[in-house]
């Protein structure tokens, strides 16, 4: 049989209600396919594990607590007694650690995954599915770039394979099992693959297996045309492309990971985004192929950064080139980009502490860099009438672009409506 990958997100296993749900899913489809099934952190474990790798008092011990509480209650609502002993082996890993490093952050926070991957297994097994974990450590191969990490996808791919090989050979028809997000380099040190990774780990396995399938199971109803808790009118979207998936997701459609698309498009394997509360329905399909139709994407947590050409130069000969080096080399995304002979503008996505090492370098590379944080990107494709305006929220019009079939808006925000 031809594999399908499945993938299910923390809102989908937050509570032990969950769980049923996605053993009903699974039965569903063992009779049609080979199965592998990604899963996340539950809940906003992630989220409870960075407070605990800050360190920062009384905030650390208190989601320590609260992350070991909420596994233990899953545990014990759902599972046989002995279970537990294999958690609190898990759990005894959250720590915060001496110093918060990047490399730090990916080992304590990977402890998410490996919670609900191990509650997962147990569950089916103790529930007529005969599962088995394969640790994403040991299929997806990165480098060492903590917390971003890059993944080699030849070695990937050869691990995929004799991994589910072995699988197969012991357990046979047994749904393997493995935890999204996670990674390791050559030295087997844990790796992550940035926040919301698990769909890119699910589009990994679905390419290496050539699956005929990969599913999405999520809390809406399948990709939507903006996000519907800021715009009601949104409705689900039934087909999307590839490329329109991507620039989707890119651009602030958080229903998908921005990079999952390309191992699925190399392979040409579709995709399904599905809600878990309503499998029967269509979802939204995505694959060579949709729809045309408005649709509008969001961005947070935006910088503007303008610089002025140095005296006797234009901005174009040493400003800009400069700004993207070191963009790349401090991993902050350029989402737009505008010059003339004296100035460069964009706007910037980054962590704090990388905007302030890519301050710190173009002031010693002689450069002045003005910044303005906390704005908002919007994007509206295929809208081409349509005003920049976001539901219950006040904005001045900084910056904008249009490319093709998008018009950009860097929105300032003043005050709530």
């Amino acid at each position: 049989m031809k594999w399908e990958v499945h993938k299910f997100g923390g809102a989908s296993l937050s509570s032990p209600e969950g769980f049923p749900r996605l053993l009903e899913i699974l039965k569903q489809r063992t009779n049609q396919a080979n199965i592998l099934l990604v899963v996340s952190a539950i809940g906003k474990t992630t989220n409870s594990l960075e407070m605990v790798w800050s360190g920062a008092q009384p905030q650390a011990d208190a989601a320590k607590k609260n992350t070991e509480l909420t596994h233990l209650n899953t545990c014990r609502v759902l599972l046989k007694s002995e279970s537990e002993t294999g958690l609190n082996q898990l759990l005894e890993r959250i720590q915060s650690p001496i110093e918060a490093t990047d490399q730090a952050y990916d080992s304590l926070v990977s402890v998410g995954e490996k919670c609900s991957s191990f509650l997962v297994v147990e569950y089916l097994n103790q529930h007529g599915l005969s599962a088995v974990l394969l640790p994403a450590e040991a299929a997806i191969r990165t480098d060492s770039t903590w917390r971003n990490a890059q993944v080699d996808r030849q070695k990937t791919k050869e691990l995929i394979h004799s991994s589910i090989h072995r699988i197969q050979q012991e357990s046979p028809n047994a749904i393997v099992v493995t935890q999204g997000f996670l990674g390791a380099n050559a030295q087997g040190q844990t790796t992550t693959l940035g926040r919301e990774g698990s769909d890119y780990s699910a589009a990994l396995f679905a390419n290496a297996l050539e699956a005929n399938a990969m599913f999405i199971w999520k809390d809406v109803p399948g990709v939507m045309s903006g996000d519907p808790r800021i715009w009601a009118e949104a409705v689900k979207l039934n087909a999307l492309s590839y490329d329109d998936a991507t620039d989707m997701a890119y651009y602030g459609a958080s229903v998908i990971h921005p990079k999952t698309m390309l191992p699925l498009k190399e392979a040409g394997i579709p995709l399904h985004v599905k809600s878990y509360d309503a499998p029967g329905e269509s979802g939204t399909l995505i694959g060579p192929t949709g729809d045309i139709q408005a649709v509008r994407m969001m961005k947070t947590q935006q910088t503007q950064i303008e610089i002025t050409a140095q005296p006797g130069h234009f901005a174009v000969e040493k400003a800009l080139p400069v700004l993207i080096n070191l963009c790349a080399e401090y991993q902050c995304l350029i989402n737009m980009l505008q010059h003339s002979a004296s100035h460069v503008i964009a706007c910037i996505e980054a962590p704090s502490a990388r905007l302030e090492l890519l301050a710190n370098s173009l002031q010693t590379k002689g450069l002045s860099p003005m910044l303005s944080t906390g704005l908002i990107l919007l994007t509206l494709r295929d809208a081409p009438h349509e005003l920049p305006h976001i539901p219950n929220v006040n904005a001045t019009v900084v910056m904008t672009q249009t490319l093709g079939r998008d018009r950009r808006f860097l929105l300032k925000p003043t005050s709530n409506a």
